[in-house]
Formats: structure tokens, C-alpha cells, sequence
């Protein structure tokens, strides 16, 4: 269960959440408004463990017509046999900028890049762990919309991994609207897949480039996943 809260005075304006599928959205929040999404998630990672999310909390506040910064607050609960412990979960800060509106063929573009603040790896060190995706997303008729994600993410111990998510998303009234989805996550291990992933990033990043040409950070970027 997932709830939206958001400091929108005009009802003229949307709300288009990231929760609670996995696709982030390519939308941001409008220019200065606070839009805090929470909720309940709970998962069976194995037959006799459970983890569930009491609560999960994105805050997202718009520093831009096209950039907001996020927030993210979890509080985790473990149940493993008849044992259960509760536990804050490191805080995630980040942000979400839009990059490209759609046009034709071409797909609303954003970049979100987060942080996962003092995340201890497996010898208890504590470590700042990065992640990133690129959002897309089309619209397919006036009710049906089509997004997907495509990035990377590194565990404490620093280990990569990619992830993807395709979600088709359906309007039945002013409302009321659902979503079927798919996602997953690949490892870096397999030849192929490591080959595509990054491919399709550097692409993700040469639009990044091609429209911020003057961030010449972004030249630093290309041999990182090229060569990690």
C-alpha cells in the first residue's frame, strides 16, 4: 500500500508518482513543491525469512522546473523463524533531472543518481554506495503510457550490478489508472550482457553529454564503465 502526499495548491496540477512500481518516472515535482510518497512493502525472501518496509518514505522537492532532490527514509522489519528485529535502514539522498521532452519516437529522458549513506559491506566498514538510472518514457495512446529504466547500482561491498524495468501503464478515468511491470537485475559476470549494458549507457550518457556539453565531467565518465 502506497500513499501520495504533495503541497499542490491548483488542481490543475498532476501527480505523477515513482511509487510503487520499481520504474522511476521521467516527470519531477513542479518548481519549489514538496511531494512526500510512503508506504507498506513487504517480501519473502526465502521460506523462512521476511523482510517488510514499515514504513518507506520518498521526499522529493523540486530546486528547478527540471531537478528535484529525493530523499529516501526506510525502516525495515526481518522475521526469520520465530526471531524479528526492526531497524532504520541507511538513508538515501539523490536527485532526478529532466533531460529531454518527448517528440515523436523520442522518449521523455531523465537521469536520477542517488546515494546510500554510511551502508556497512560485509567486514561492518561503513561506505557512501552509489547508484543511477535513466528513465524513459512514451506515450502510446491518450491512456496508455509505456517506461522504462536502465541502470547501475554497486552493493557495500562495491560490487556492480545492472538493473532494467519495462511497465505499461493504463488511465481508466481522471482517477483511477494500473500497471503491469517488469524488472529485473543482471550481473556483471556474464561477457554479453556486460557488453549490451554498457552500450546502452554510454549512449544514455553521450545524450547527457550531447545536451550539457559544457559539464565536461561527463568525459571523466565514459571509461569508468567502459573499464570499472
Amino acid at each position: 500500500m502506497f500513499l501520495v502526499f504533495s503541497c499542490l495548491y491548483s488542481q490543475e496540477e498532476s501527480i505523477q508518482p515513482d511509487r510503487p512500481d520499481q520504474s522511476e518516472s521521467t516527470s519531477t515535482v513542479p518548481f519549489h513543491y514538496l511531494q512526500i510518497e510512503t508506504g507498506l512493502l513487504s517480501e519473502k525472501v526465502n521460506k523462512n525469512e521476511n523482510s517488510s518496509l514499515l514504513p518507506t518514505i520518498l521526499w522529493k522537492y523540486a530546486i528547478s522546473p527540471k531537478t528535484e532532490l529525493r530523499l529516501i527514509t526506510e525502516a525495515e522489519l526481518l522475521k526469520e523463524n520465530k526471531n524479528s528485529e526492526y531497524n532504520f535502514k541507511p538513508i538515501t539522498i539523490g536527485m532526478k533531472t529532466a533531460l529531454i521532452k518527448e517528440k515523436g519516437w523520442l522518449p521523455d529522458i531523465a537521469f536520477l543518481g542517488h546515494l546510500e549513506v554510511l551502508s556497512k559491506n560485509s567486514e561492518g566498514t561503513e561506505r557512501v554506495v552509489p547508484s543511477f538510472r535513466f528513465a524513459f518514457q512514451n506515450t502510446l495512446s491518450e491512456t496508455i503510457s509505456l517506461s522504462y529504466n536502465l541502470g547501475m547500482q554497486w552493493n557495500p561491498d562495491l560490487q556492480e550490478f545492472y538493473h532494467y524495468t519495462f511497465t505499461i501503464g493504463k488511465s481508466f478515468s481522471e482517477k483511477l489508472g494500473g500497471f503491469a511491470e517488469f524488472y529485473g537485475f543482471l550481473s556483471p559476470h556474464s561477457l554479453p550482457i556486460t557488453v549490451l549494458m554498457r552500450v546502452l549507457l554510454i549512449c544514455c550518457t553521450m545524450i547527457w553529454w550531447w545536451i550539457f556539453p559544457e559539464v565536461s565531467g561527463f568525459r571523466k565518465f565514459l571509461p569508468i564503465i567502459l573499464f570499472p
